[in-house]
């Protein structure tokens, strides 16, 4: 909840004040704590890269890139071979080979999304031209050695440009965001029957949309607007067939800094939204946009980040945006003023309403590979992120070493990490980070955290008297009974440190 009233904010203040007090009489705790924020530090470095355009690789001109387990499916328009997608394997995270390509494509590629099973891609293409139509294209990737066609679904005339693309597994539609001579809308497709997609509905009043993401119930599209305005539109999808605006927030072309030319946008439907805008094209005045979308029918902005508010020119005209796992640090490419290279930008966004700068990188090919990126062609998969670049011709792996706030894991249970437990409420163990005040902890069945099963945010003396206890250099913390875990199975955990 974002709104209080007074007589609540100081009951709540109160409260805490007083379990404070408590906790300060007792006399095994530990008085000598700093409270205050804690800055991540780190080292932002270059580590690898896949590049060339033409045989073997075929990643000129990338333009889109969509990640599905250890590959990923990079949309390239301006390969020397042609327009093609292009699927690169990354089982070995640093040391990416080519699985297969898509060649022959009709239509320029931009967007795409994958199913959740991996076995299906859907691709956003179309061309700058009225005459030419955009379309969906469907493949079958089963087999990412030897990807193959399935269907298309083409937009009337005049919607020439497919920018966006968002799947949604539990529906089966696709939502496709496009904008031409003949207006700005989201598109509802249905794909049931992947060799026959069908028209569903459209929803106007986008503004030029450029990217979408969407679940069963709730959809986002940012806006592409060079003329009058830029926006963020939030949509209800839980009829398809009947797509309504649920709130938009717009700023004018002018504004410092401005949604006027949004790319990408980043979501893991959580409380924020993060989006990324290049900003109208004679005013530098693009940025990152941080987004409270608890509220999908009231999102507030909380903080932007551009060359406005950080007294950096390089900070503009944004094309990728995305963060770590945590959401505590956000990754944005931007275009150094009008050279063919891009600024690689990391923040410390911990605390949401004051983005912290951490470091960056540029400059096109060695060091650091950084030769233009497309627009949203980029991701994060821990620890390493990925970049597309169509200067560079290929994909650069770039890493962030934190050196502040990773406390380091001790045990669970007394057992290393990946232990089998046959206790429900075990005890965890890792290093204490001076200068913190509460900590983070996920517990997942898998190495991966992709099923991550408990994630608690909110761990320090005040919120758990009863479990949790620390020394000079050790916290440890007994999971309650809320959280109680199924015994008898193999458990991971993470832990990191995070502001008051």
């Amino acid at each position: 909840m974002r709104k209080y009233t007074k007589i609540s904010s100081i009951l709540l203040i109160f409260f805490f004040f007083f379990s404070y007090l408590q906790l300060s009489n007792n006399s095994q705790a530990d008085n000598s704590k700093d409270y205050s924020p804690l800055t991540i530090t780190g080292d932002l470095r270059y580590v690898n890269g896949i590049y060339g355009s033409g045989a073997p690789t075929y990643l000129g001109g990338i333009q889109y890139m969509c990640n599905w387990g250890n590959y990923i499916f990079v949309s390239a328009s301006t390969d020397l071979s042609g327009d093609r997608i292009t699927i690169v394997n990354i089982t070995n995270p640093i040391s990416p080979t080519i699985a297969g390509t898509v060649s022959t494509l009709t239509h320029n590629p931009r967007s795409s999304d994958v199913s959740s099973d991996g076995n299906y891609l859907f691709l956003a293409s179309g061309n700058l031209g009225a005459s030419v139509q955009g379309a969906l294209l469907i493949f079958n990737v089963t087999d990412k050695a030897n990807p193959s066609y399935m269907g298309d679904y083409h937009l009337p005339a005049g919607q020439y440009q497919c920018a966006g693309c968002a799947y949604v597994d539990s529906t089966k539609v696709c939502y496709v965001a496009c904008w031409g001579t003949t207006g700005n809308a989201l598109y509802a497709i249905n794909c049931s029957d992947k060799t026959n997609p069908t028209f569903i509905s459209i929803l106007a009043g986008c503004s030029y949309p450029h990217d979408v993401w969407a679940n069963a119930t709730r959809a986002i599209t940012i806006g592409h607007n060079n003329i009058v305005s830029g926006q963020a539109t939030t949509i209800d999808v839980t009829d398809p067939t009947a797509m309504s605006i649920m709130d938009t927030y717009t700023t004018d072309r002018l504004a410092h800094p401005s949604l006027t030319r949004g790319f990408d946008i980043y979501y893991n439907e959580g409380q924020y939204a993060y989006f990324s805008s290049g900003g109208e094209a004679t005013e530098n005045n693009g940025g990152l946009f941080i987004f409270d979308v608890s509220d999908f029918s009231n999102i507030q902005p909380v903080s932007n980040i551009s060359r406005f508010n950080y007294g950096n020119s390089s900070l503009n005209d944004f094309s990728s945006i995305f963060t770590n796992d945590y959401e505590t640090i956000l990754y944005g490419i931007s275009t150094w003023s009008d050279e063919p290279y891009n600024v690689f930008w990391v923040f410390d966004i911990t605390n949401k309403s004051n983005p912290v700068l951490i470091s960056n990188l540029s400059g096109a090919g060695p060091p650091n590979y950084l030769g233009g990126n497309g627009d949203g062609a980029a991701f994060y998969k821990n620890p390493y992120s990925y970049i597309g670049l169509y200067a560079d011709k290929g994909i650069s792996i770039f890493q962030f070493n934190e050196t502040s706030n990773k406390p380091q894991f001790l045990s669970i249970q007394g057992g290393s990490n990946g232990t089998i437990l046959y206790n429900a409420t075990p005890m965890f163990n890792w290093s204490k980070v001076n200068g913190t005040a509460r900590y983070q902890l996920q517990i997942s069945t898998d190495a991966s955290f992709s099923s991550i099963i408990v994630n608690l945010t909110d761990i320090c003396e005040n919120l758990y008297p009863s479990q949790y206890d620390e020394n000079a250099t050790r916290v440890s913390f007994t999971l309650p009974s809320s959280s109680a875990l199924p015994t008898y199975n193999r458990y991971y955990c993470r832990a990191r440190a995070l502001y008051a």
